[in-house]
This record gives C-alpha cells, sequence and structure tokens, in this order.
C-alpha cells in the first residue's frame, strides 16, 4: 500500500491541490513537497491554483481535516471554464 501512496505522489498529471494550513490555504502541485503559494481564504487559493501556470485541469479542495470536499476539472469545450465533480470517497486497501 505504501508503494501505490509514493507512486500516486510522484504522478504528474497537473493536479493542484488546495489544502488547509493552520489557519491560511495552501495550494500544491501533486507531488510536489513545498507549496507554491499560501492564502488567507479558501476562494483565493482557488482564484490562484486557475491561474497558475501548474493548472492543468484538474483541481482538488480538501476540507480542514484534510479529506476532499470538492474536485474541479476544466471542461475542453469552454477553454478554461471548469465544472464541478462530486467527490468520491476512496477505499483504503
Amino acid at each position: 500500500m505504501l508503494e501505490k501512496l509514493k507512486m500516486a505522489a510522484r504522478s504528474n498529471e497537473g493536479r493542484l491541490h488546495i489544502i488547509p494550513s493552520f489557519d491560511k490555504w495552501k495550494v500544491k502541485r501533486q507531488g510536489n513537497i513545498r507549496a507554491s503559494g499560501v492564502y488567507l481564504s479558501k476562494e483565493e487559493a482557488f482564484r490562484h491554483a486557475l491561474a497558475s501556470k501548474y493548472y492543468r485541469g484538474i483541481i482538488v479542495i480538501h476540507k480542514k481535516d484534510g479529506s476532499v470536499e470538492e474536485v474541479f476539472r476544466q471542461n475542453e469545450v469552454n477553454g478554461r471554464s471548469i465544472k464541478k465533480i462530486p467527490a468520491k470517497p476512496r477505499k483504503v486497501a
């Protein structure tokens, strides 16, 4: 199982994660250790994630407890407009 987690962290699919950090929010590219930015609100972090040069189509927003709240995917028809995809709970094997 540890190997699966390591491989998932190393994948270069261009996902950006918005994760909580104390009373602020970080935008972090999947697989990176350091955050690309720290923001005061989740909404501000989301706006910066959309404008990021690392944005490749998927933004994952996490709750304060670290679980996935929402997943947004780029809609290919409308360019940079986004559509919300319901977060699916993952089964940990």
